[in-house]
């Protein structure tokens, strides 16, 4: 089977590019802690020992309208017009996804995933409100990972960070820790603490985890 016929296979079957794009994310930026996350559901990404859950999801901008117009602006262009070099133009039409190879396009099989993902806000209610009815099980601790396309600053991460603070005060089972990540940046947040730290994403360390989460299943 040539290269270009692996990357329709993938493609076409594969549905969980992003849960283990955010792995790798983790392995490379926070260590070997992460490397026993497997892919499974409810959380998407979890240890075997229980000891830590994460769900992985996505967020567009509060203002729904505006988002909704930006995806529809990237998934319309064509990928000749990027500046891209030849080779991610290339992997990005064949395979469906762009993420990691351009933070200007949105390609055909990641499209109705971004169609479907709510504003910051209400995304992190809806699953802060499902950690403590206990919809993800019961791990020593939660994190939530979610994918972006807008560009956050500090000040909008901790705005995120704390409002998930207050929603979760209460709660029994909560999120230990928040991750936002765009494409050349990964935030994380220990809630525990209140306290973000920012992990900066080069286009070779990208464009590396796009094509691990292509062609690689959990190590």
């Amino acid at each position: 089977m040539s290269t270009s016929q692996i990357s329709r296979f993938v493609a076409r079957f594969d549905t969980n590019f992003f849960e283990r794009y955010a792995r790798l994310t983790l392995i490379d930026k926070l260590g070997s802690e992460f490397e026993n996350l497997k892919n499974f559901d409810r959380p998407d990404l979890q240890t075997e020992d229980g000891g830590l859950g994460i769900e992985v999801t996505r967020a567009i901008d509060e203002n729904k309208s505006v988002a909704k117009k930006l995806i529809n602006e990237m998934a319309g262009k064509h990928v000749a017009s990027l500046q891209i070099n030849d080779t991610d133009a290339l992997l990005a039409s064949e395979n469906g996804y762009a993420y990691g190879l351009t933070d200007d396009f949105i390609a055909e099989r990641e499209l109705d995933y971004w169609n479907l993902a709510l504003p910051m806000k209400r995304i992190v209610s809806s699953k802060v409100e499902k950690v403590a009815k206990g919809f993800y099980g019961s791990f020593t601790r939660f994190g939530l990972y979610i994918f972006t396309l807008q560009q956050m600053q500090d000040i909008d991460v901790e705005a995120v960070m704390h409002y998930m603070i207050e929603l979760q005060r209460h709660s029994t089972l909560h999120y230990d820790i928040l991750f936002i990540s765009q494409i050349n940046k990964l935030f994380v947040c220990d809630l525990s603490c209140g306290k973000c730290s920012s992990y900066p994403i080069t286009r070779i360390e990208s464009r590396n985890y796009y094509n691990k989460a292509l062609y690689q299943k959990e190590d």
